[in-house]
């Protein structure tokens, strides 16, 4: 599904985002991406979705080089895509439903198709009941799960989500890490990027470690390692 090659990133002499990475992750898999502020994690899930590009090395998402996309084929790469942003992106002055269906409709469908498919998104993260109410009347928990809604309700092949229990209780942390590892039992490839030790730790999958801007460690089932300089890959 998704592959780097030897994929460097230098946005100026002085700073290399990304050195020499390698990376393959099948069709279904789930990961968490691990790593310090600055390690490079940004710029690696920028990347995958064309927000910039590679200084060398190839980038491929099903089997697709990324380099080789014309303009009008990048709207049509991120429509496989699901993204959970940081700062969510909610629209405030709409309902927590109107926001899901906006997924829909961006993508050309609109009406009562979009209504039942941002209902079924809903249900799946268990927020049905709060499908009439506006993002800034709902807690924190629930507004991660109104953004994961709308990530996945036009079933995208790949599902990304960017420190999606930042400032979140243990609790409510656990909860949407799990809801995410229900996503990817659905097929959805999965990428986490987080600083949560305590998620990392308790759901036991693939680990990827960056530091600056390399690979440091790639296990099938780790822990968070706060001490990346030191892990062997």
């Amino acid at each position: 599904m998704i592959v780097l090659r030897n994929v460097s990133k230098v946005f100026d002499p002085h700073i290399t985002a990304l050195d020499d990475v390698t990376l393959s992750i099948p069709q279904g898999d789930f990961i968490f991406l691990v790593g310090h502020n600055g390690a490079g994690k940004t710029t690696l899930l920028s990347l995958l979705v064309r927000a910039d590009q590679a200084t060398s090395g190839v980038v491929l998402i099903g089997g697709q080089d990324l380099a080789l996309l014309k303009g009008s084929e990048i709207p049509l790469l991120r429509r496989r895509f699901g993204i959970v942003f940081q700062d969510l992106k909610l629209f405030p002055s709409k309902t927590v439903a109107e926001n899901v269906e906006l997924a829909m409709q961006v993508q050309g469908c609109t009406g009562k198709r979009a209504r039942s498919r941002a209902a079924e998104a809903l249900a799946l993260v268990g927020l049905e009941h709060r499908a009439t109410f506006l993002p800034g009347n709902i807690s924190g928990g629930e507004r991660r799960k109104a953004a994961i809604a709308r990530a996945i309700v036009h079933q995208p092949e790949i599902f990304i989500a960017d420190e999606p229990t930042a400032s979140l209780s243990p609790e409510v942390s656990w909860e949407i890490t799990s809801l995410l590892m229900q996503i990817n039992q659905l097929g959805i490839t999965t990428i986490v990027s987080t600083h949560d030790r305590d998620v990392v730790d308790g759901f036991s999958r693939r680990v990827v470690a960056l530091d600056g801007g390399r690979i440091v460690r790639d296990v099938q089932v780790g822990k968070f390692q706060e001490n990346f300089s030191n892990a062997t890959a």
